[in-house]
Order: structure tokens, then sequence, then C-alpha cells
């Protein structure tokens, strides 16, 4: 289970920064638009970066919840920090599909 908890944490912090730079790529292409048009469209740039965000936070938790085990040896936490883990790469496949199909 110790193996487990440390490729977690690994796997979970690579993916944190992956989503960050995400975040920060949905942040600069908003930026980019003039303020009057900004105001037209911030709900699709709000909903990628909250989804983002979303995803981000549960791949956080999936690393601190790995490191957890280190101090607290509870099989459990590395259970829901695999569980974690897997809802983030969810997101972030879910992501990457709607910002493909959201080319035109």
């Amino acid at each position: 289970m110790q193996e487990l908890a440390n490729d977690i944490s690994g796997i979970g912090g690579a993916l944190s920064g992956l989503l960050l730079v995400f975040l920060g790529g949905v942040v600069a292409a908003y930026e980019s638009y003039s303020t009057t048009e900004q105001d037209t469209v911030r709900s699709r740039f709000q909903k990628r970066g909250w989804f983002a965000f979303a995803a981000f936070a549960m791949a956080l938790t999936a690393t601190f919840l790995s490191f957890a085990y280190n101090y607290w040896p509870c099989d459990q936490i590395v259970h829901v920090a695999a569980i974690m883990l897997v809802l983030s790469f969810a997101a972030v496949f879910i992501a990457a599909l709607i910002e493909v199909l959201g080319i035109k």
C-alpha cells in the first residue's frame, strides 16, 4: 500500500501542475479579449476555469491524502486518494474534450 501511496503522490503532483498550466491558459485566453468583449465570453471562461479548478483540487487532495498515509497508515486514506485521482483524470479528459469540441 505504501508503494501505491507514493505513486499517487507523484502522479497527483504532476497532474496538479498540468492543471495549473491549463488554468493559466484559460485566464490568459480570457484576458486576451478587450474589456467590452470579456462580458460576452465571461460565462464560457468561468465554466472552464471552475472545471479546471475542481480537477486541480481533486488532484491536490489526492496528493495530500497520499502524503498523510505516511503519518497515519490507514488503507482507506489511500483508497480515497486513488478515487480522487481517478476523478481528477476524468475531469481532465472531459475538460480536454470540451475544449476540442468548442473549436469552431
